[in-house]
């Protein structure tokens, strides 16, 4: 399976990989994190994790670090992810599609409590609420923001 991934994280970065070839792919992925290029960050993670795995295949450390390599992975294309569901809610939103709008919202800050960025998943929690025009889903969301409050 990660030899799947794999291929598509070498395709997902292109001719932008060439570009870092000194650098190593930690390195890389740091760098795509930090101008928040989450695909090809968790691209290079995957990469990562895949040279980790095939380098050591004796060792449990370099099985731990591809393992966390590949959780790294995952947060990137999380972050990802909640910028493509913001991009749709927004879309519902000029579309007078309020509560497939809010559906989106209480997703996003699902995937920032998941994140342990309560701050983001409360004011998504509150965006959520501002637009559920049924009372019982509006009250759900209130009280997952006020949760979401105290956590942080």
């Amino acid at each position: 399976m990660y030899l799947k991934a794999n291929k598509q994280a070498e395709k997902s970065l292109g001719g932008g990989w060439r570009f870092f070839q000194q650098k190593s792919k930690l390195q890389k992925a740091s760098y795509y994190e930090e101008v928040k290029s989450w695909a090809k960050a968790g691209a290079a993670y995957i990469k990562h994790a895949h040279c980790r795995k095939s380098k050591t295949t004796t060792s449990t450390d370099g099985d731990y670090e591809a393992a966390l390599h590949y959780v790294d992975a995952a947060q990137c294309y999380k972050k990802e992810a909640i910028a493509c569901l913001e991009q749709a809610a927004t879309s519902f939103c000029e579309m007078g599609l309020n509560g497939s709008a809010a559906l989106r919202y209480q997703e996003i800050a699902e995937m920032y409590e998941s994140l342990l960025d309560f701050e983001k998943a409360e004011e998504f929690f509150g965006k959520a609420a501002e637009l559920f025009t049924e009372p019982m889903s509006r009250d759900r969301s209130k009280r997952r923001a006020a949760g979401c409050a105290n956590d942080y």
